[in-house]
């Protein structure tokens, strides 16, 4: 009977399909079972106890009774798998899967699975499937309400990494990844539909133009969300796999053809930002709502703070008040309905990028593209988080303007108690830690903030005990009596009456403010603060530092929205002082962006939309930020056990079931635990917790009080610990005093310049502060770098050198040593250019010439391009969005973003200018390339072969990184608009797309008609530098507008003929919210009126402009060392008449092959004139010059002109020495020089003939230019082969030698055996192989010691 039992018991559970993870419950499944077969089960498990007793078995204890079922069920599930082992019930799926959370291995299973305990590994692999195919199947509104306000939060999952037991260098043992969260924080807040954002408007043209936008922006919106959902409905399912996710990607069937209809309808797409309301500095400050609930606020804490007070120090209450949040509450209802949480699945890439929020920003974006939420989409971050997505956002423009981003204000929390640390630990918190049991380790914690839950209480801890000690000093000196009496009274009425805290609450404020004690009591403290300077910290840290901290916690915990806002603006200064530089740039950027929220999520968010109800409980919500980290990052480590990649790719879409099972299983079997603890809603509380922290608050009082820290009677001392006795100097009493008003001038100058773009009147750029307090600086040891142990070997080879010079009475003549092989003011220790900011170059330029009738630099353009010229090489670091899955897509992603608007405006011509490296020519670019992947790890991957249809590969970057793979992605995008453009394009349009093949051409393409070659743009130029002039030149369109930000551009430009062609070039990245214009007519006619450089020939005026700027450092040409761009142009123009107009010796414009000996005399008096103006005092003491031309006025003018020059340059090698402290700052020789030089006169001559179609073959050989032939290859040529051997020899005569230890007279010295004598080098003791140093003759002063002097040189040749 039993057997039958068991087996039509089995085939009901059949029938049965629990899916949902809360399904299993054991006491359901008990009522569900047949009572026959269950009272078997009980009857043969009942104890003796029982057996005698059978009311037993019916008794009441409700955990006895439940360990009773949990066992009864166990053995119920036990006797079905025996009956039946290839069918086990959920109970075995569940703990099969519990077991592996917990740890347990696949043999463990096997084991369990044998005794009949739960499914097989394979069962559970297939368990693990079926949930993840049904949650593919799923949509995140079948659980979420599709009409409820939504936001989503992303971070970073770390898992791990605090329990690595070795330390693998780089190699980091655990795992980094992204975890998404969605939460609807109340379902009573509805999302308004039909909200607009303000759309973006180009500043480039007229206001006819703006508005015209404007009238369209509300379609642009609209359209593009029909594209994106058409593109929705026809892909083959919903899945959330997409590129770079865990798990198997599904294939995409949109292309871009389907696209292409509508976006040729669509309206212009615009990147920059402007908000919807004009921004003034009001917006930034408190604004009266928000000033009322700081002062509702600070009432409220004033009396709680009299409340404790009170209790405290009178002994007639006997009790413990209970926390502070029970005292805050306005409202007797202590519950509210919880929020709604939703799990997405796990991104298996590190969050701390571009690329990865932007995978995060577009699958929300698909997701919310219903018509409910109306596509708008919150996204919370911490602040990294919200660096990358305003990176993105300005990146991609209208492609993400329903994304809108909001800071972690848990976040804001941990990064705002670092601040508070640095100011007032030194200061008093570290004694008043220790008082109260804080030691070593947990001491070490709070100050450096690695605990926020620790430092969070003990700065409550604080800031409480300070406030009563205050208190305590008033009510004792004041003598108030019936501030305490009264208080004293209505509290006792309240226990004895056992009223509410909230009651309590409402006849305190009343009292208070009755007798205005609130304003009594700080109008004593502040006057207390102005005469002394400790009483002045600490006020400032109760009512202003460490207050806005409190009061943005407790915004969080009552979702107050106003005091959040008046929170994060007192905060912000402290940012802004402390060189926080991520949330100083954060909280203002938001307050901006809060004029640009829609409606309706503005409304929700006042609403309290902008916290987590986890438990229900009043005044106990959470920031987003936080709500994340306690749900889906912890649950995320409980259920991922093995952070490999098979194992995620396995299980990605089964975590989300997995935790709640899990959850649901662990409260079936242990209900106690997950019992939640009562709320005290009480004006008493005696639980552990809130003793303790009441006990330590009592210490920190009786510590102050004991230090007389707060005392009124003592004199000013000044700032001071007045527990360890330190005492501040003045520099840091003034930045402790002062910081507050620092951070706010600060704040201030940052929201002018950056956010309201108004003009600073200083112009000075925003520096850091580092303001000095207290705390000791910190040392951290690193390891020497490659410029300190040539420092260091230089300083060895000084001192031996002078050593042996002491030693043999010789002179030391410091210009003719050296102790590197290369030219370190050109080059690093590895052979490297130096490189420098080319950008220092525009701003001299604008800074000299901005003044002037024509300025050379404008904010937006007067007329409107008939062509636009763009460097297509800084398109392609447009990252791919996550939609976008072929080459295809990402050339219509390229054409929207930085082509389109220009036609929408009116342009006519379009070029897209790609690098070409593919001809056999000589490129220098290969050394500049060397020396940017210097310190970088190759990447590692294979070549790819890339066509329109080919899919997106994954790391974009790293293939941007490898030349093949990124030729392979140009010659892609080409096929692509050769292939497509056509049918992208209106009639009177036309692109030109020139680089992007092996051959030479250019291809034109208009609407309708097939691209054809253009001859008239072929180049075999191989970058798009030189290629962007060709095009300038031989376009019929006058006026003219380039698109590249790189400096070389509008340099090249300079001897662009006089062709009556309006060249502008705009001078950052398309996108850029500030866009900059560099007029080039107005940049020649700037320096033709120059009047510092009147004396030169004005036809040779832009060529000697183009000759500095590539001689003192471009892209293929080094910088100097100790020069930057800034500085060589100001030395040229203040001593232009000397270096390139002196007595026609030599034009810095002379580089061709027949005067480039002549150029090089003028580019040797600028190289050694900014060394002389560097070191002027030297020159004065020495030679008595004051100006570079001086000196070489002084040198005999009978000498050849070369050998002149290369006295003067020796003379100033010389005085230079004696004042340098590394190599970096030595003059180069003549020698290294001149080769610098030669590869000048190279470049320039490249640029000259860059509007040819031929630009290389008249070119000198690069082995004659300051280059070496390697074979096939080529390498640069610093310096000249017997220099760099008399340096080399130097070197080691001064470092090599012998270490013999007896005496060295025999051959086994080394020194001895090659018959040389020992130098500095060795370390031999008791040496007599030494030179014979002859003496010189007193007796005959007029006699020449050129013969002792050559002597000494032959030593020191040896």
């Amino acid at each position: 009977m039993v057997n039958d039992l068991t087996h039509k018991e089995i085939n009901r559970q059949s029938t049965i399909r629990r899916n949902h993870p809360l399904s299993f419950d054991i006491n359901n499944e008990l009522k569900s079972i047949n009572p026959s077969l269950l009272n078997f089960i009980n009857s043969i498990t009942a104890t003796i106890r029982e057996r005698k007793h059978p009311a037993l078995g019916k008794a009441n204890d409700t955990s006895s009774k439940h360990l009773k079922n949990v066992r009864t069920y166990n053995i119920l599930s036990l006797l079905q798998f025996c009956t039946n082992p290839s069918q086990p019930l959920l109970i075995h799926d569940l703990i099969a899967d519990a077991v592996e959370i917990c740890g347990g291995s696949r043999q463990l299973l096997r084991i369990l699975n044998r005794l009949g305990c739960t499914s097989s590994p394979d069962t559970h692999d297939r368990f693990v499937t079926q949930h993840a195919a049904k949650q593919r199947t799923e949509s995140l509104w079948d659980e979420l309400s599709p009409t409820t306000f939504t936001v989503a939060s992303a971070d970073n999952f770390d898992m791990l990494q605090s329990y690595s037991a070795v330390y693998c260098g780089n190699q980091h043992r655990s795992y980094h990844g992204t975890t998404v969260q969605i939460v609807q924080p109340n379902s009573t807040f509805e999302i308004c539909q039909h909200d607009e954002m303000c759309t973006s408007i180009p500043s480039a043209y007229n206001e006819q133009q703006q508005s015209s936008v404007q009238e369209v922006s509300v379609q642009q919106s609209s359209t593009l969300n029909a594209v994106h959902k058409r593109t929705l409905q026809q892909s083959p399912d919903r899945s959330p796999h997409k590129a770079a996710k865990i798990g198997p990607k599904r294939p995409r069937t949109v292309t871009v053809k389907n696209l292409t209809s509508s976006l040729l309808n669509d309206t212009t797409i615009n990147t920059t930002h402007v908000y919807n309301q004009p921004l003034t500095m009001a917006d930034f400050e408190e604004s009266n709502e928000e000033k009322g609930e700081h002062l509702s606020m600070s009432s409220k804490l004033f009396s709680y703070i009299s409340l404790k007070y009170v209790a405290h120090h009178c002994q007639d209450f006997n009790c413990t008040l209970s926390d502070m949040r029970c005292f805050l509450d306005n409202d007797e209802n202590t519950t509210i309905q919880p929020s709604q949480i939703y799990y997405m699945e796990l991104i298996n890439e590190n969050p701390d990028s571009d690329e990865t929020m932007c995978i995060v920003a577009e699958d929300l974006l698909e997701k919310f593209d219903i018509k409910e939420q109306d596509g708008w989409v919150v996204l919370v971050g911490d602040g990294k988080t919200y660096q990358h997505l305003m990176n993105i956002k300005q990146q991609y423009g209208v492609a993400l303007q329903k994304l809108i981003i909001f800071p972690g204000d848990w976040h804001t929390l941990k990064n705002y108690q670092p601040i508070l640390m640095k100011v007032y630990y030194h200061a008093g918190l570290k004694e008043l830690a220790k008082s109260c049991g804080f030691r070593s380790a947990t001491l070490k914690s709070l100050e450096t903030c690695s605990n926020f839950k620790r430092t969070h209480c003990f700065l409550l801890q604080v800031w409480e005990a300070t406030y009563r000690e205050m208190l305590h000093m008033y009510t004792t000196n004041s003598n108030p009596s019936y501030l305490v009496d009264n208080v004293k009274c209505i509290l006792a009425a309240a226990i004895e009456g056992s009223r509410s805290p909230h009651q309590l609450m409402v006849r305190i404020e009343a009292l208070l403010q009755d007798i205005a004690s609130l304003t009594k009591f700080k109008e004593f403290v502040y006057q207390m603060a102005k005469s002394d300077a400790v009483w002045s910290l600490w006020v400032n840290f109760v009512f202003a530092n460490c207050y806005c901290y409190l009061t943005l916690y407790l915004a969080v915990r009552s979702s107050n929205w106003n005091l959040r806002l008046s929170s994060l603006k007192q905060m912000a200064p402290l940012f802004a002082a402390f060189d926080r530089d991520t949330y100083e740039r954060i909280i203002p950027r938001h307050l901006a962006d809060l004029k640009q929220y829609p409606t309706g999520v503005l409304q929700c968010l006042k609403a309290g939309g902008f916290t987590v109800s986890i438990t229900g409980k009043k005044f106990h919500s959470v920031a987003f930020d936080e709500a994340h980290e306690m749900c889906i990052n912890k649950d995320m480590k409980t259920a991922v056990t093995h952070p490999s990649h098979a194992y995620l790719q396995k299980t990605s879409l089964f975590f989300n079931y997995r935790i709640k099972a899990f959850k649901n299983l662990m409260q079936v079997l242990f209900p106690e635990r997950f019992k939640e603890p009562a709320y005290h809603n009480t004006i008493s509380d005696s639980t552990p917790y809130v003793k303790h922290c009441e006990e330590n608050i009592q210490k920190m009082c009786s510590l102050i009080d004991n230090s007389s820290m707060l005392s009124i009677q003592q004199e000013n001392k000044g700032l001071v610990n007045v527990f360890s006795g330190q005492v501040a100097s003045a520099e840091q009493t003034a930045d402790m005093m002062t910081f507050r008003d620092i951070g706010l001038q600060a704040y201030r100058q940052y929201i002018n310049t950056r956010i309201l773009q108004r003009p600073s009147h200083t112009n000075a750029p925003l520096r850091r502060h580092r303001l000095l307090t207290m705390s000791s600086t910190r040392t951290k040891k690193k390891r020497m770098t490659p410029k300190e142990q040539e420092a260091k070997q230089v300083i060895k080879c000084l001192r031996r050198r002078l050593q042996w010079c002491n030693e043999n009475n010789t002179s030391f003549d410091s210009g003719e040593e050296q102790y590197s092989m290369l030219p370190r003011a050109l080059a690093d220790e590895d052979g490297c250019p130096h490189k420098s900011n080319k950008s220092h170059w525009t701003e001299k330029l604008q800074q000299r010439y901005q003044s002037t009738q024509f300025s050379i630099i404008t904010n937006s353009l007067q007329w409107l391009p008939q062509a636009v010229i763009i460097d297509a090489m800084f398109m392609i670091n447009t990252k791919p969005l996550r939609r976008t899955t072929t080459m295809a897509e990402y050339g219509k992603l390229l054409y929207q973003q930085y082509i389109l608007e220009h036609f929408k405006m009116g342009t006519s011509e379009v070029h897209l200018v790609f690098d070409n490296p593919t001809t056999k020519t000589f490129n220098p670019k290969k050394f500049e390339q060397a020396r940017r992947h210097k310190n970088k790890t190759p990447p590692r991957h294979e070549h790819h072969l890339f066509d329109i249809s080919s899919p997106i590969p994954q790391g974009w970057q790293e293939f941007l990184e490898c030349v093949t793979c990124k030729r392979a992605i140009v010659e892609a995008i080409g096929l692509y608009f050769l292939q497509t453009g056509y049918l992208l394009l209106q009639d009177q349009q036309k692109l030109i797309v020139s680089g992007c093949f092996s051959n030479e051409c250019a291809w034109v393409i208009t609407s309708g008609v097939l691209p054809d070659r253009e001859p008239s743009y072929t180049s075999n130029a191989l970058e798009a530098d030189y290629r962007i002039r060709r095009h300038a030149t031989q376009t019929t369109a006058s006026k003219i507008l380039v698109c590249s930000p790189d400096t070389d551009v509008y340099n090249i430009g300079l001897n662009v003929p006089d062709d009556n062609k309006d060249y502008t070039i705009q001078l950052n990245v398309q996108h850029a919210v500030e866009k900059k214009y560099l007029i080039l007519r107005h940049l020649k006619i700037a320096f033709q009126t120059d009047p510092d450089l009147y004396i030169l020939p004005r036809e040779n005026l832009s060529s000697i402009m183009q000759s500095v700027y590539i001689s003192t450092g471009c892209d293929y040409i080094s910088y100097f060392k100790t020069f930057g761009k800034a500085t060589m142009i100001n030395i040229f123009t203040q001593h232009a008449t000397f270096i390139s107009g002196y007595n026609d010796v030599g034009s810095l414009h002379q580089t061709n092959p027949t005067d480039k000996e002549s150029g090089f005399l003028s580019f040797i008096r600028l190289v050694g004139t900014c060394y002389f103006k560097k070191h002027v005092a030297a020159f004065i003491a020495n030679y008595e010059h004051t100006t570079p031309m001086q000196l070489y006025n002084s040198i005999d003018n009978t000498l050849p002109l070369s050998e002149r020059h290369q006295i003067w340059l020796q003379k100033i090698r010389q005085t230079v020495c004696n004042r340098i402290l590394s190599e970096e700052e030595r003059v180069p020789t003549y020698t290294s020089l001149w080769r610098h030089w030669l590869r000048s006169c190279w470049i320039h001559q490249m640029w000259q003939r860059s509007i040819l179609p031929d630009v290389y073959s008249s070119l000198p050989p690069p082995d004659q230019s300051g280059w070496m032939k390697n074979g096939d290859d080529y390498s640069i040529d610093w310096e000249a082969a017997d220099v760099m051997d008399k340096i080399r020899g130097t070197i080691k005569f001064l470092t090599k030698g012998c270490s013999c230890k007896k005496g060295c007279a025999t051959n086994k010295c080394g020194c001895k055996k090659r018959s040389n004598h020992c130098g500095p080098g060795c370390e031999c003791q008791g040496c007599t192989n030494i030179p014979v140093i002859q003496p010189q003759q007193q007796e005959n002063p007029g006699q020449d010691s050129s013969s002792s002097s050559d002597d000494d040189d032959d030593i020191v040749e040896q």
